[in-house]
């Protein structure tokens, strides 16, 4: 083989390598082989293997029921279907869903995912990108499994995984040290080295996600997250300090991301709680609704939304530029999952 036609392969390669960062952000390339029919999908230092995939949804799909368990699984089945977690419930509108689409000709199914669907996707989706970059704690699915604390945890997952897009590498506490309260985690921007300390918060609606209590009418909701804000501040880490803020809005209210009360939050950050020597605590707040779990099953998934409050005093300030624009890149990239095996071979 000539050189040209070596050095032809690797630009060839280092093209779509980064047609796929662009796509899906700083994530590591799927590892799959095909043998005998099987697939075989490496997921950090473990595999999977099966002769049912026939596309990397169908593995994620049986990865999550492979990291709940059986037992867990079986214990939940055995519950009145209103009293099931919300797992579950999401899989019960998969399956009324699925019974509603015609399968191509190569026996798939190509349409848009509905609400319940894209809400188990993704869900499945962070967890393996945690397990593939060796990031995935058992304690985040023991809190899963907890209908109490699913979606605190659901949301921890989220921002994990769009830091991992970002290209940072995780950091986490140690949550066994009381004498301190603890942010999230701390992220390595792996570009230029600098640590940030990250917190993740998301609104509890009753009704909704596992919440108790009765779901409020779209009249009823309210942004109501400084509560949030303050108690996420209150930690005030020695580093830059970026907060993610779940609002968990129905679709419905996706308008409210340019309603005064929301724009109102933002300028009554800066008090005297939130301040030290006039400099805010924080350098960046950013507003997320990701509405997955509020959509029909019979109808598309609805639009996610993203708004953001930037300090332009932070008292730990950014040494990184690019930082901010990073995660906000890597927050839009967010939903986007490979249909295709082939899509990271080589060749």
């Amino acid at each position: 083989m000539k050189d040209i036609e070596i050095l032809r392969m690797f630009r060839d390669i280092g093209e779509k390598q980064k047609k796929l960062k662009n796509k899906y952000g700083d994530i590591k390339p799927i590892i799959h082989i095909e043998h005998l029919g099987y697939h075989f999908v490496a997921i950090g230092n473990k595999h999977l293997y099966s002769n049912k995939w026939n596309t990397f949804v169908d593995f994620l799909i049986d990865y999550i029921w492979h990291l709940f368990g059986k037992e867990w699984i079986d214990q939940e089945k055995a519950k009145k279907e209103t009293e099931r977690h919300v797992l579950l419930k999401w899989w019960n509108s998969i399956l009324k869903f699925q019974k509603t689409q015609e399968k191509n000709a190569d026996g798939l199914y190509y349409s848009k995912p509905s609400g319940p669907l894209k809400a188990f996707i993704t869900l499945a989706y962070d967890l393996y990108l945690l397990a593939h970059h060796m990031k995935l704690q058992n304690r985040i699915i023991d809190r899963l499994k907890n209908s109490d604390q699913f979606q605190g945890a659901r949301y921890e997952l989220f921002v994990a995984s769009t830091l991992i897009r970002a290209g940072f590498e995780l950091l986490y506490e140690d949550e066994t040290d009381r004498r301190k309260k603890h942010f999230e985690f701390t992220a390595k921007h792996k570009k230029s080295g600098e640590l940030v300390a990250i917190e993740a918060k998301s609104k509890h609606r009753p009704g909704v996600l596992g919440y108790s209590g009765k779901r409020e009418t779209n009249n009823e909701i309210r942004v109501r997250v400084g509560g949030l804000i303050n108690s996420a501040i209150s930690k005030k880490p020695n580093l830059p300090y970026i907060l993610f803020i779940d609002l968990n809005l129905p679709p419905q209210k996706i308008a409210i991301f340019d309603d005064p009360e929301l724009r109102e939050l933002s300028k009554t950050l800066i008090n005297t709680k939130n301040t030290y020597d006039d400099k805010d605590y924080f350098n960046l707040i950013l507003y997320t609704n990701f509405p997955y779990h509020y959509g029909h099953e019979l109808e598309d998934s609805p639009e996610d939304h993203l708004s953001s409050t930037i300090s332009l005093k932070p008292l730990y300030p950014l040494r990184t530029d690019s930082i901010i624009q990073d995660i906000q890149v890597a927050i839009k990239k967010y939903g986007k999952i490979p249909n295709d095996f082939s899509e990271f071979r080589k060749n």
